[in-house]
């Protein structure tokens, strides 16, 4: 995998697969304790049996890199293109399949050889109406309330609207994430959700010139390589190409009726006052 097509923490214009360009943004969500050194990557719908990553221990920044598109779209405000845990603030120059613990692949679910034919590659598995959680493994089973199997409606939607009710309030940066204390805990651990389409999301890892991680990544799909290979990438649809042509038909029209509109009322000006 070439890092030139990897744009995780990058900004500034970069097309996107179909060729439109997007405005690429790197937003702050919180850092993420990982005294464990076992960072847990979920759907929400199954936090109990997450892929877990193999890190270092410590406190580390969790970033989202996301991509501004126009109105070709059918969303047309900003799709999440990368989940980062920051490890170290050194240029990466590498990037390749992050490694899992093995008994926590999804096996079922990913296609022999490695995502993408890509050897090694593993990844995250969303359903519909899940999003992605990042959590310190361990912090997990003991900081949640509670069997695993009542988390999801406890917790994450709960019947006050839970964390997915935080996710979309206005005070969440970006809108459809949320960073929020593991209800149980007295140290501080937290979980990171970030909405998510369903789809299966790759991990990587990227590396600088000394070989040392500089972040785990979880690949939205959204550009770069991966998006490509595995046709992924949601282009733009003809229902929002048609709504951009009918609300670009109606300016030009609205335009042309204040013309006229103008030109009417010259000539009334001219005929009170005698011009030409």
């Amino acid at each position: 995998m070439q890092i030139q097509r990897f744009l995780a923490g990058r900004t500034g214009p970069h097309p996107l697969p179909d060729g439109e360009p997007a405005d690429f943004v790197v937003h702050d969500l919180g850092t993420l304790k990982l005294p464990s050194g076992r960072l847990a990557l979920a759907e929400t719908s199954s936090l109990e049996s997450p892929v877990i990553v193999p890190v270092e221990p410590g406190e580390y920044r969790v970033e989202l890199t996301s991509a501004g598109v126009d109105e070709y779209y059918d969303v047309s405000e900003a799709r999440f293109a990368y989940v980062s845990l920051v490890l170290s603030e050194s240029e990466p120059v590498t990037v390749e399949p992050a490694v899992v613990e093995p008994d926590t692949v999804q096996w079922r679910t990913e296609p022999q050889g490695g995502i993408a034919g890509v050897p090694g590659l593993h990844g995250v598995n969303m359903s519909q109406i899940a999003c992605l959680a990042l959590a310190d493994a361990e912090a997990l089973p003991r900081d949640m309330p509670g069997e695993p199997e009542t988390w999801y409606d406890s917790v994450l939607a709960g019947q006050d609207g839970g964390l997915f009710q935080r996710m979309d309030e206005p005070v969440a940066a970006p809108r459809g994430t949320v960073r929020a204390q593991l209800p149980n805990s007295t140290t501080g651990d937290t979980i990171t959700l970030v909405i998510a389409r369903e789809l299966q999301y790759p991990i990587l890892a990227t590396r600088d010139r000394e070989g040392k991680l500089t972040g785990i990544h979880v690949d939205m799909l959204v550009v770069g390589e991966l998006a490509e290979t595995l046709q992924a990438f949601d282009g733009q649809s003809e229902w929002a190409q048609f709504e951009l042509e009918e609300a670009m038909r109606a300016e030009v029209l609205a335009e042309e009726a204040a013309e006229q509109r103008n030109r009417g009322f010259g000539g009334w000006l001219r005929g009170v006052f005698g011009g030409k």
